[in-house]
């Protein structure tokens, strides 16, 4: 994190408002050093965890299907929320909104860090209507905002107006009053003890009990009530139209009370957890960014829809740990991510952020979008094949048999395994038949190999001694500098088929290679391969060899295949609507 000067804002009068942005357990405790027991209010919107990538844990999103999503989640907030304790002033008070997911667990979490006595409620939030589409029959329409303070000094009651009318008597001289009912909403079974009849003391007048409606004193109370001049009777006063008995309080008293909770003897009322009525739904929040855009907050700049700034807070954040946290990205500092993702197109941007899991992943195809200027369609198709998965994974020798410059980009050159989607072959295909379909598709299957393959030929020819070789396929890599021998098997690997391929590279390298050109590499693609078996068939190899299996993903499953007729079929149902003809 660094200090932006345009930001900071200092009011000269000890006051300082400041912006941290960067990861947030980095800025609590930079501010448990500055700002430990100093801060009055803290509101946190963290991750809900719902498992739709809304949740990182050790730089991977954490989904549904994780058996451990709860407990990663609480031990992520926990030492967040205990840095956010130190930081709280002892009458300060933490927001914290949730919904049903994390609930019951924020509860317990916060109950233990910030203990359960300094539980001050919790505020609930409708964030729409009601949904029919929902498990059960019930809709969970609100979200919940949790609220725990520091210590018993936190108060939220405000001051209200003194709406109360008190009485000033000659019975009770410099001593206002006022009446409040006597009676209880609960009833008989619920209260017995206040299940009584008042009998006027002065008249002799009776006041029977409610079977639905107790008073609020137990009889006890009355009569001590009674002794102190607190209950008022009807007819005790001319101007005081009453039916029944009433509590007198005294201002006094209620001052003294109102004294101690806030430090003000004026009146108070308590904050309700009811928000107010221009809390709106998420609906308004959306109606209010449309009207935003309605009213063309950028007139005169293109670009600024409301769906494209939706997507560049989803890009930003995506990026924002790695640059403001000034993270190392695969050897890429902060700067260079911010000059790699500004460099590129932004229709490739919004591709990336949608379709890659994390930030390492991002990189690597901004990266190769910028070194071979690939189209949205391309970048689209080499994110869909897995190629960051795939790319540097196949087995080679590279390490021992080249240079060490030009070993790695002799790695990273090949994939494994190689996707060959855009190929339909039939069950039983075999190597040619695998071949010609690969030279007749061969603008894709050099879009696959990757750029700097140059294609030189099919079935190329080679005479050594007395005896003729045909090489399946033969390209130039133009960054390597090589020839790249490519040798194709329908089935899966076996160590005699290293000894053939081995043999090709060495007769192309003392036939084909010239003065300018480096030592040929060979690449073996198979139908599947064991990797064990694999590494120990090219430890004694002379020549630098990869090995590498291939997929065909779009063929059709035998599921779908069983569902479509056959050529038979087909051709006999052509032949009944010819004679029908």
């Amino acid at each position: 994190m660094e200090e932006d000067k345009e930001l900071f804002v200092d009011k000269g009068n000890g006051q300082m408002n400041f912006l941290i942005e960067g990861d947030n357990l980095s800025a609590l405790k930079l501010l448990e050093k500055t700002h430990k027991g100093k801060i009055d209010l803290i509101y946190i919107d963290p991750p809900y965890n719902r498992g739709v990538d809304d949740f990182k844990y050790d730089d991977n999103y954490i989904t549904k299907s994780n058996g451990y999503i709860h407990s990663k989640w609480i031990s992520f907030m926990e030492i967040r929320l205990k840095i956010a304790h130190k930081l709280l002033h002892n009458a300060g008070a933490i927001f914290i909104s949730i919904d049903d997911n994390e609930q019951a667990n924020l509860k317990l979490l916060c109950d233990c860090i910030f203990g359960e006595q300094n539980y001050a409620g919790m505020i609930p939030w409708r964030k729409r209507t009601a949904k029919t589409d929902v498990p059960f029959g019930i809709s969970q329409d609100y979200e919940w905002i949790l609220v725990y303070v520091k210590s018993e000094k936190f108060n939220a009651f405000t001051k209200r107006k003194n709406s109360r009318k008190y009485y000033e008597t000659e019975d009770i001289p410099n001593r206002p009053w006022r009446i409040h009912d006597l009676t209880k909403q609960t009833t008989a079974e619920e209260r017995p003890n206040s299940f009584f009849t008042i009998v006027n003391p002065k008249n002799g007048e009776k006041f029977p009990e409610n079977v639905n409606r107790t008073w609020a004193i137990t009889k006890e109370t009355f009569e001590f009530y009674l002794e102190q001049n607190r209950i008022v009777f009807p007819g005790d006063y001319e101007f005081l139209k009453i039916s029944k008995p009433q509590l007198r309080y005294f201002k006094d008293e209620d001052e003294a009370k109102a004294l101690k909770k806030t430090g003000n003897i004026a009146g108070i009322s308590a904050t309700t957890t009811q928000l107010p009525d221009f809390v709106g739904m998420t609906k308004e929040g959306t109606k209010d960014l449309g009207q935003l855009f309605e009213k063309k907050a950028f007139p005169d700049m293109a670009g600024f829809s409301e769906t494209n700034l939706k997507t560049m807070r989803l890009w930003y954040r995506f990026y924002a740990e790695a640059v403001n946290g000034q993270q190392v990205v695969d050897e890429l500092r902060a700067d260079d991510i911010f000059r790699l993702i500004t460099t590129i197109p932004w229709g490739h941007n919004q591709r990336i952020i949608f379709k890659c899991k994390d930030v390492h992943e991002a990189v690597f195809y901004a990266q190769y979008t910028l070194e071979n200027n690939w189209s949205r369609d391309v970048l689209e198709h080499q994110i869909e094949s897995g190629l960051y998965e795939r790319k540097g994974k196949a087995i080679t020798n590279f390490k021992d048999k080249l240079p060490a410059n030009a070993s790695n980009l002799a790695i990273q050159t090949l994939k494994d395994p190689y996707s060959f989607d855009f190929l339909t072959m039939r069950d039983d295909y075999d190597e040619k038949e695998l071949e010609n379909a690969l030279v007749n598709q061969i603008t894709q299957f050099l879009l696959e190999l990757g750029t700097g393959f140059s294609y030189v030929g099919r079935q190329v020819h080679l005479r050594v001694g007395e005896r003729e070789f045909y090489i399946d396929l033969l390209f130039y890599h133009i960054k390597l500098h090589c020839y790249v021998v490519v040798e194709l098997k329908t089935k899966r690997f076996e160590p005699e088929y290293v000894g053939k391929l081995n043999f090709y590279v060495t007769a192309v390298n003392k036939q084909l290679t010239g003065d300018g050109d480096n030592p040929a590499i060979g690449l073996l693609i198979c139908k599947d391969k064991d990797n064990v078996v694999a590494e120990y068939s090219l430890e004694e190899v002379s020549q630098p060899i990869g090995i590498a299996g291939y997929e065909l993903s779009n063929a059709l499953s035998k599921e779908y295949q069983r569902s479509l007729p056959t050529i038979e079929t087909l051709e006999s149902e052509v032949a009944k609507m010819m004679n029908t003809k």
